[in-house]
This record gives structure tokens, sequence and C-alpha cells, in this order.
């Protein structure tokens, strides 16, 4: 097991062939799923034995994701595609934090509390019929956008942000995600428009990495109270990578995720952390090919 430095923006970064390698300065592993654990379809070749031998160091293991589903439904959908059971045991999603966050009438969903909510999902039922009739968004107050109709183009999804904007409704966007995996490559996702509605002057709510609230949520639950004991291990510098930084938690940034094709074209790797770090954005603490 290797690492090896970078230098870039006056930051060193570790590049690592193993998670093993540093396992050793944690005691809590946060992992993504897509792109990190599997591509939606299947899970990766390495994934199983590297947690188990991370669970043979006594590390924790928990996965934090920007899903809309509960827990149980993604729970589910890895066991489908082969994690190994004791691995799906520790899950939360960004959906389960905005329901729980509702249900105590948290600070920072104040605006949709006691309103009548549309809770749009990846489900056709969930579109109550405004698929072919604007017109039944005047029967909410407030809308929740967590995941979006695989047959819905996009189109559809850009109207419906003018159409929620135009009656002034608020949005709850529960998977801050700019883009996710499909059978058809990568694709705009829930974030994605709400960062729309954001820009046509809507008003809108995130909740989902990077935001802290998953985070606290996270490290509360699980009784964490040392952030530089906790590494997160996702495949974006906007979400996964970020997110860890506002905590205080140190990340590894794998290459093989959404990030590939930057990773692909970029001329050099100093370029595009120089790029990143140009944008505001922290540089992760390690990169990985892949998790192994």
């Amino acid at each position: 097991m290797k690492i090896h430095g970078i230098d870039s923006c006056d930051h060193t970064i570790r590049s690592i062939d193993s998670l093993l390698s540093i396992a050793r300065h944690y005691q809590a592993f946060l992992f993504d799923q897509w792109g990190v654990l599997h591509n939606g379809l299947t899970l990766y070749p390495h994934v199983n034995a590297t947690l188990e031998k991370l669970s043979g160091l006594n590390k924790q293991i928990i996965i934090l994701s920007n899903s809309g589903k509960p827990a149980e439904i993604n729970r589910q959908r890895l066991l489908a595609i082969g994690l190994l059971p004791q691995f799906t045991q520790h899950i939360v999603t960004s959906g389960d934090v905005a329901r729980w966050a509702l249900s105590v009438k948290h600070a920072k969903v104040s605006t949709f509390t006691s309103k009548k909510l549309i809770w749009l999902d990846s489900d056709y039922q969930s579109l109550g019929g405004i698929e072919q009739d604007f017109t039944h968004l005047d029967d909410y107050q407030a809308v929740v956008l967590a995941g979006l109709v695989e047959d819905q183009s996009h189109s559809f999804y850009l109207k419906l942000m003018s159409e929620i904007n135009r009656r002034h409704l608020p949005l709850l966007c529960i998977n801050p995600d700019i883009n996710r995996f499909t059978p058809h490559g990568i694709q705009p996702s829930v974030g994605f428009y709400g960062q729309y509605f954001q820009s046509l002057g809507g008003l809108v709510e995130f909740i989902g990495k990077p935001d802290s609230l998953v985070y606290e949520y996270t490290i509360e639950r699980y009784h964490l109270t040392q952030p530089h004991r906790i590494v997160m291990v996702g495949d974006s510098i906007h979400h996964d990578v970020l997110g860890a930084s506002t905590m205080n938690m140190d990340s590894v940034l794998v290459r093989s995720g959404i990030h590939k094709s930057l990773f692909d074209e970029t001329e050099s790797l100093e370029e595009l952390l120089n790029s990143w770090h140009q944008e505001g954005l922290p540089i992760p603490s390690y990169l990985i090919d892949q998790v192994k």
C-alpha cells in the first residue's frame, strides 16, 4: 500500500491505492453510494472485501447518501446488487433527515412545517396529476422535490420549476446532487432543478450533502464525537468533499466516479485541483482510483 504526495494550491493531497493505508487515522468511514460503492446497477469489484477489512479493524462504516428515499429502500437496493448485509445496517439518507426535520419542526424547514406539501418522487403517482395539468399545484402550499420520474423529460422538470415559482411556492430539495448515474449515462439530478428554481428567484432549501444538517444528524445518531477521526469517502467535490470540509472532516475523493471525465480530460491533476481551488472549493485530503 502506497501513499504519494501531490502539492497543489499550497496543500498536499495524498494519492492512495487503498483505504487500508489510512485506516489507522480514523474511527469512522462515511461512504457515498453512487460512483463510490456502485454505478446504480453493479457493485464495484473490491467494495465488499474492503469493507470487510475495515470492519475487521473495528472501523465504523456508515453509508451517507443524498437519496430522497428512506434508508430501507436503499438497503434493499444495495442488497440486490450484492453488498453484504452487515454493511447495509447503517444508512443515513437526506430523505430520512428531511422527514425527521419536518417531524420535529427543525428551524431549517420552518418554511415548510404546517403546510400542505406535495412530495414529488421517482414514481408517477407522486406527481398527483401535474404531469397533465399544472393547475393541480394550486392545491398545495409548498413542494418537496425528492426524486425524478425516469420517463419524464428534462423540459418537463424545467417547466415544472417555472410553474412552482410562478405560484410563489417554496421548494424543499432533498437531494442536492447535480448529476446522477443512469443507464443512459450521467443525467441532471434533483439538485440541478433545485438550483434552476433558485436561479428563477424561487425560495428553496436544500437538505443533503454538502449541507451540514445531514452530517450533524449522523454524528449525533452514531455518537461520533471526534470529527478529525471521521473520513468521508465520495466522488463529488461539490457534495462529499465540500460537506466534509465544513464539518472539519477529512475526505477521500474517488476518481472513477462522477468526475471521471474531468480527471481523464484535464492535462494534469494539478490543473484540475487548482481550478477547483479557484472556485473556492476545498481540496480533498486523499485521492483514490476506486474503493479498495
